[in-house]
């Protein structure tokens, strides 16, 4: 990601990513690099929830994650510790399949906002009112489907922001995506 795109990063504790166990290429992109503090679609990096904790542990079923932000729905964006993939997770149903690492996830986020960037740039209600049009949306499908063809499967995580602002959902992929309930 570059600083023209984005604002501000938000670049989290090295010794709280250390003791957490995190892996130490992750760690390091986390902590020197960070993750924008506000992207498109509305997604937050830093500290979350009320008490703004940074990094905070989550277990879900056998899996244990760590908190880097929230997305549009308040759910948490995770890093599951020992597999390295990340995750929304609701409050309640199954987890939602982001990205398989941190560096795919940063890449998504980039890819998406220079795609949401172009569309504003020509009408500036298009990202409020969801009507984007599939030619600026085009690009970040391309890549996803080159990088991990699963960002696009039904029920990941871009796939549904996808179809939220007005990509038809017949041009995705239409199976998998999701990790069933406490595994």
């Amino acid at each position: 990601m570059t600083e023209q795109l984005f604002d501000r990063y938000f670049r989290f504790s090295a010794e709280r990513l250390d003791a957490l166990s995190i892996p130490e290429e992750a760690a390091a992109f986390l902590a020197q690099t960070g993750l924008p503090e506000w992207c498109a679609p509305n997604a937050h990096f830093g500290p979350i929830g009320d008490e703004w904790i940074e990094l905070p542990l989550r277990q879900a079923g056998a899996t244990h994650f760590v908190g880097l932000g929230e997305d549009r729905d308040d759910n948490l964006i995770a890093l599951a510790i020992a597999a390295g993939d990340v995750w929304a997770i609701p409050d309640h149903g199954p987890q939602i399949y982001m990205a398989s690492n941190v560096f795919e996830m940063s890449s998504a986020f980039h890819a998406y906002q220079t795609c949401i960037n172009a569309a504003v740039a020509e009408d500036d209600q298009a990202c409020v009112l969801a009507r984007i049009p599939p030619r600026f949306l085009e690009p970040f499908v391309e890549w996803a489907a080159a990088s991990n063809p699963r960002l696009l499967r039904s029920g990941a995580f871009w796939a549904r922001e996808l179809v939220r602002i007005g990509f038809p959902a017949q041009s995705l992929e239409v199976s998998g995506g999701q990790r069933p309930e406490g595994s």
